[in-house]
Order: C-alpha cells, then sequence, then structure tokens
C-alpha cells in the first residue's frame, strides 16, 4: 500500500493507461490514480482515460471525478454527454451537475 503512496506511481499508471491493452487492468490503474486525486499529477492521467475506447475504463475515470472538480476536465467531461454508452452518458451529466456545469433536470421546472 506504501508504494501507492509513492508519487512517483503515477507516471506509470499513466503509461498503463496508454498502453495496456487490458480494459480491466486500466481499470486498475485508475482505481490506484483515484486515490492519488489529491496529487495535481493524476488528473491529466485520469482526464485522458476520459477518452478510452472502452466503456468501462471511461465510466471508472467518471466515477473518479465525481470527487474532485477539475475546470480543465469539462470539455472531456461534456464530450461523454454524446458517448455511445447510456451509462456513460448518465455519468457525465452527474459529474457535471455536481460540478455546477449542468442544470439538474430534477431541477428545471416542468412546464
Amino acid at each position: 500500500m506504501d508504494a501507492i503512496k509513492d508519487p512517483r506511481v503515477i507516471p506509470v499508471l499513466a503509461q498503463v493507461l496508454k498502453e495496456d491493452t487490458d480494459p480491466d487492468i486500466r481499470v486498475i490503474a485508475i482505481a490506484v490514480l483515484g486515490r492519488r486525486l489529491q496529487d495535481p499529477e493524476a488528473i491529466p492521467a485520469l482526464a485522458q482515460a476520459l477518452k478510452d475506447t472502452e466503456g468501462k475504463v471511461r465510466l471508472y475515470a467518471l466515477r473518479a471525478f465525481h470527487t474532485i472538480h477539475d475546470p480543465e476536465a469539462i470539455p472531456a467531461l461534456k464530450d461523454l454527454l454524446k458517448d455511445a454508452d447510456p451509462g456513460v452518458q448518465d455519468a457525465a451529466r452527474k459529474v457535471l451537475e455536481r460540478m455546477g456545469v449542468l442544470e439538474s433536470d430534477r431541477l428545471k421546472p416542468r412546464p
């Protein structure tokens, strides 16, 4: 567990996200990076994972962004509103609502 706290792990995990062909391995890398959210170097790797080809990987990256409000991620999060995976679309909407970028449907007045 101490290895996760070592800042040298971030570039290694970022490389795993870029190069590993197994989506389950990329999800594990996201889970570890998600524990490093206080470290600003983890955020670009997580933001890059939002563009992964696998919906599962994008979904896990979105979950990591539930706890942070990084304005640099907003364009990538908005792109996911049009994702082919409805689960990813919904998660992106929730993250953007939480960030105050989108108004929740629950808050809109009914016509």
